[in-house]
């Protein structure tokens, strides 16, 4: 084991199975090196990314519905309720998000063989378990109604009078 002058320096410490991978900074020890804070970094920058194209989207919705200023214009004259409008501009944002996770899913595949080739990583989207669908699901449908509640409540404002 250790010489005798060595053994003065060697102290043994106990790690929980759960904290091996992520969190395992020991000399000498198994798994990997504080891994955790890169994967809270990664996080940080995926909401942050998530986030400018969701405010982005919203901009745009906003830019194009003042195209589309006419149509709400009808709408109201025809009898539509702002709640109507609302919900119609809600929906169109959460389809535009769940077209844009599947499109994501469908690159991701494309994709994560040559991630794999230039990473050296063994990778792979287990879409078999549901916690990945509702977890897609979850963030079509929170991504969407956040981009598209500011456009809905600033469109459906607008009176009928100001559209023509």
């Amino acid at each position: 084991m250790f010489e005798e002058e060595q053994a003065k320096y060697v102290s043994y410490h106990l790690q929980r199975m759960t904290d091996i991978h992520l969190r395992s900074a020991r000399d000498y020890g198994m798994g990997g090196n504080d891994l955790i804070s890169q994967l809270w970094l990664l996080i940080g920058v995926a909401c942050l990314v998530v986030g400018i194209g969701a405010a982005n989207f919203a901009n745009l919705m906003t830019a194009r519905g003042m195209v589309r200023s006419r149509e709400i214009g009808l709408r109201q004259v025809i009898g539509a309720s702002r709640g109507q409008l609302i919900r119609q501009y809600l929906m169109e944002s959460i389809l535009v998000a769940v077209i844009a996770v599947i499109v994501a899913m469908v690159l991701a595949r494309l994709v994560l063989p040559q991630v794999m080739d230039i990473t050296g990583k063994r990778l792979e989207i287990d879409v078999s378990r549901p916690v990945v669908w509702l977890s897609l699901i979850g963030l079509a449908l929170s991504v969407g109604a956040a981009a598209g509640a500011y456009p809905a409540l600033y469109l459906s404002s607008l009176r009928a009078s100001s559209c023509f």
